[in-house]
């Protein structure tokens, strides 16, 4: 891969980041709706507007499949008639009763650095971009990772190695959800790492089951949420979209390789394939930071 050193400094603003006229949703829409908004557009966050495009909030894919699961589980319950049912269809649960309505944003003007901070301080992964009140913009954990594949930060020539992060628990590829689960409240970690014997197939974060998991109870209810919906349903094909990395990779390598395969952690291998530790977003995005703080000095 090769990287073209930005010759941006540490005192850019965001604008050339942002992504301008984001898509969003109405506080109206409905649950299914933007459920399938985020699968089309492949993101897990939309911003949530008024008429006049007032931002509200923001609802994220988590948030959707878990609001829906409850309405199915509501739904199959025996003390649900056929009347309370064709009631709730016609009431579909809308944006606005799900999204998070205190939302951190920033403005186009503010620092790299500083709406860095914002995101990793308060381990988020989008801001939405407001100017008065209205959304101009969204900002998320992708566009820092983009830069920083392009070369535009201090640590882009940076080896992953130096961010190695325990890989904690393992897991074998036919192990169930609560195994998985179990394995990394053990080893108190987000991330668990799917092996087959001895070699890593990938890793899989604790978000990524959850989806799993409640994408797997709607599969099976009389939910449909889109003829698109993922077919994924074992952890093994979940693992396999992880690619590996070998410590002496650039860290603008492994940000490519992430944004590639939309994960949040990849495992770093030695040449006999033996897993080393991982390297996270979050630890990416750290080292920009800490990196940016260093030449402000």
């Amino acid at each position: 891969m090769t990287i073209v050193t930005s010759p941006r400094n540490v005192a850019m603003i965001l604008s050339d980041l942002i992504t301008y006229n984001p898509i969003s949703c109405r506080e109206e829409t409905t649950l299914a709706e933007v459920h399938e908004k985020l699968q089309q557009l492949g993101v897990r966050h939309l911003p949530v507007v008024s008429s006049e495009r007032k931002l509200v909030g923001v609802i994220s894919k988590i948030d959707v499949l878990r609001a829906l699961e409850s309405q199915v589980l509501v739904a199959s319950s025996p003390l649900f008639s056929a009347a309370d049912n064709a009631d709730s269809e016609r009431r579909a649960i809308a944006a606005c009763q799900v999204m998070t309505a205190r939302v951190l944003t920033c403005s186009t003007s503010e620092e790299v650095a500083i709406a860095l901070a914002r995101l990793v301080e308060n381990q988020i992964h989008s801001l939405p971009v407001v100017d008065e009140g209205k959304l101009v913009g969204m900002i998320t954990s992708s566009d820092f990772l983009r830069e920083l594949a392009c070369g535009g930060f201090p640590t882009s020539h940076d080896t992953c190695g130096q961010l190695l992060e325990n890989a904690g628990e393992s897991v074998e590829t036919d192990a169930s959800l609560e195994e998985t689960l179990l394995a990394m409240h053990t080893s108190s970690s987000p991330y668990v790492v799917i092996v087959r014997g001895d070699f890593p197939v990938g890793v899989v974060s604790r978000r990524a089951l959850v989806e799993l998991h409640v994408s797997e109870q709607l599969a099976a209810s009389t939910l449909e949420l889109s003829p698109e919906r993922e077919a994924i349903t074992t952890l093994a094909q979940l693992a396999r979209k992880s690619p590996t990395a070998r410590p002496s990779q650039t860290q603008a390598e492994v940000a490519q390789l992430l944004i590639d395969h939309q994960l949040e952690a990849l495992a770093v291998v030695n040449q006999a394939h033996r897993v080393l530790g991982i390297v996270t977003v979050d630890g990416l995005l750290q080292a920009i930071l800490h990196s940016l703080a260093r030449s402000r000095r």
